[in-house]
């Protein structure tokens, strides 16, 4: 029987996993419907409802499961130092696997959705970035907050861009670009008072 966790019930999650992906090429989310998902993947309408609610219930799962990948892939790379976080490779290697992902993260990058704001950037915010700012003479909480968010709405729309025109950069251009922007430093002392 084909049931959750066996073999069969993973290889069917993943074809209909990668025909949403080569469906995401054609048309947005909301335009796909499950019969086209289910004849690309070769699936019934049956089999698909078994596995998921709808389209977006199947998108959630894919997102999950791309994330999982990208997660894997920064806990293989060693431990970070405080004063730097996120190695310039580990950005290399980030941003390799989201152009790999290319057509996912295009739509997925349009949602209100931010990749770092899930359990492991808590972890990381925790265990590394909040220290760093401190080391550097930031103690508000919002001011680092304040930091946190200029430089991912930064990094998020950069990656954006550079998915929207067709990755004109290699991964390792696009690394150096974002590497030398998140190494410029605010001023620190002046104005911590007012946000405390």
């Amino acid at each position: 029987m084909n049931r959750a966790g066996n073999s069969r019930h993973q290889e069917t999650e993943q074809r209909m996993q990668e025909a949403l992906l080569a469906l995401l090429e054609q048309r947005t989310l909301k335009e796909i419907t499950v019969r086209e998902l289910c004849e690309m993947a070769g699936v019934n309408k049956a089999t698909f409802y078994r596995h998921y609610q709808d389209i977006y219930d199947l998108a959630l799962k894919t997102e999950r499961s791309i994330h999982a990948g990208l997660i894997r892939l920064l806990d293989t790379k060693k431990k970070r130092t405080l004063a730097q976080p996120v190695a310039e490779q580990e950005l290399e290697d980030m941003i390799r696997y989201i152009g790999e992902y290319a057509i996912f993260y295009r739509e997925y990058l349009k949602t209100g959705h931010d990749i770092f704001l899930d359990e492991r950037f808590l972890g990381l915010w925790e265990e590394h970035i909040k220290k760093q700012f401190q080391a550097i003479g930031v103690q508000s909480e919002r001011r680092m907050q304040y930091y946190c968010r200029f430089f991912q709405a930064g990094i998020r729309t950069i990656v954006c861009n550079w998915l929207e025109t067709g990755q004109q950069e290699t991964p390792e251009e696009l690394a150096k670009i974002l590497w030398q922007l998140s190494s410029y430093r605010l001023l620190t002392k002046d104005g911590d008072e007012d946000l405390a």
